[in-house]
């Protein structure tokens, strides 16, 4: 399901890009604890009420141990032959700044031809299509490639900018890089749709195309769980059209769309013993708590896809008599149902899942201002709580603690981990 906003109203074409510098080299002249031992998983049980931590809490059956617990003119003027008095009210126009904001050649650089996108099939789109100061691209599929200190990008189907149909690369909206805006001069965050149809991102597209509407969907009134899923390629089914067990907890995680996580291992007890204790076999909580698993479940398939190699994922729902059985923090995500604790093969697989979430979820907004529906209190950044470890990710959505992250006594710096936290 397509969320994407663009209203009906087309803007003044940006034919060309004013500066003084050569627009086919805007880049030139730019200034340029604990330890992981075994490599056994994080035992994470907190939600982040304490940053840094490295000693203390239970280890929530993991072997490993160590991780926390926790213009009106007056005076007249020119009134240009109109008696009202006034003056003239047409604004000068203001040159577009062609600097690109990073350094290297890339998607999303300023151009004047395909030599300036110096990369593997690099092109140039124009100024003459619609393009300021020109835009570098790639043909695509269904992704496109990254490159470190420039922003994500994000593979769209051209006619939604007025190029052919067929799949374009450009560059996702990005806060870091630009932090008032989050796009170059002469582009506005638009949320369009993957060119496959699998999901829905901000990208930064050409302000005369700000206001071409590909899919007439309605305006954002909340960001909830059913809103992430159809952001995320996924079907927001109703969760009680299914029975209350495990079996329809899987056929509701298939109908979704899930890819890579079953209900068994969602629902499976990270501390059986704990769980026997608390009266429990599986960890499910009722129906009208299943869409948060779906949501987390299609980010982290996001994340599979990204790393190539599996993750495993636990502590989603923890009841509080097993919340407490294995220290986890009483006000934290996992009692809500609101996170997931997620175990990768390697520090390295870590550092690139979280330099995705940094670039693709934290720094950049989920919807752009024109999205909101008029009088609805809407944050465009996603509320999102990250907990770092060595070989573990704590991701939660949309949960009461709001928008947060803190680090675990495993963490280990690595590159490529971007760097928002």
């Amino acid at each position: 399901m397509d969320r994407n906003l663009v209203l009906v109203a087309a803007l003044a074409a940006l034919t060309g890009c004013a500066s003084d510098e050569p627009t086919a080299q805007g880049w030139d002249g730019l200034p340029g604890e604990g330890t992981e031992g075994s490599g056994a998983i994080d035992p994470i049980d907190d939600d982040g009420d304490s940053a840094d931590e490295t000693d203390g809490g239970t280890s929530d059956g993991d072997p490993t141990d160590g991780d926390p617990t926790v213009g009106d003119d007056s005076d007249g003027g020119d009134t240009d032959g109109d008696p009202t008095g006034g003056g003239d009210t047409d604004d000068p126009e203001v040159p577009i700044d062609c600097t690109p904001g990073w350094e290297t050649p890339w998607i999303g650089s300023p151009c004047g031809g395909d030599g300036d996108c110096a990369y593997t099939g690099g092109r140039c789109l124009l100024p003459e299509d619609g393009f300021p100061c020109g835009t570098c691209t790639l043909d695509c599929a269904t992704s496109c490639p990254d490159e470190d200190g420039t922003p994500v990008t994000y593979c769209i189907n051209g006619v939604d900018v007025g190029l052919p149909d067929a799949g374009h690369c450009l560059s996702r909206c990005d806060s870091m890089f630009f932090p008032e805006t989050a796009c170059r001069d002469g582009y506005v965050c638009e949320v369009l749709t993957r060119f496959d149809e699998t999901g829905s991102q901000g990208v930064c597209i050409p302000e005369e195309f700000g206001a071409v509407d590909p899919g007439g969907d309605e305006l954002v009134e909340e960001i909830d769980h059913a809103y992430l899923i159809s952001m995320l390629g996924g079907d927001p089914v109703n969760a009680f059209d299914y029975g209350p067990d495990l079996d329809s907890f899987q056929l509701y995680l298939d109908a979704v769309g899930v890819q890579h996580f079953t209900a068994e291992e969602i629902s499976e007890p990270h501390n059986q013993a704990a769980a026997t204790g608390c009266g429990y076999t599986i960890l499910l909580p009722e129906r009208d708590q299943w869409e948060k698993a779906a949501a987390l479940a299609l980010f982290t398939d996001e994340l599979r896809e990204l790393v190539g190699e599996p993750i495993y994922m636990r502590n989603w729902w923890r009841p509080p008599c097993y919340n407490a059985a294995v220290g986890g923090a009483a006000g934290g995500d996992h009692p809500d149902a609101d996170a997931v604790d997620l175990d990768f093969a390697s520090a390295a697989s870590r550092a690139m899942a979280q330099e995705f979430l940094c670039n693709t979820y934290w720094n950049a907004p989920i919807i752009t201002p024109d999205q909101i529906a008029p009088g609805a209190d809407i944050d465009p950044m996603l509320n999102m709580s990250v907990g770092l470890g060595g070989l573990t990710i704590h991701l939660g959505v949309l949960s009461n603690g709001g928008r947060r992250n803190w680090f675990y006594g495993s963490y280990t710096e690595e590159p490529n981990s971007g760097n928002c936290w």
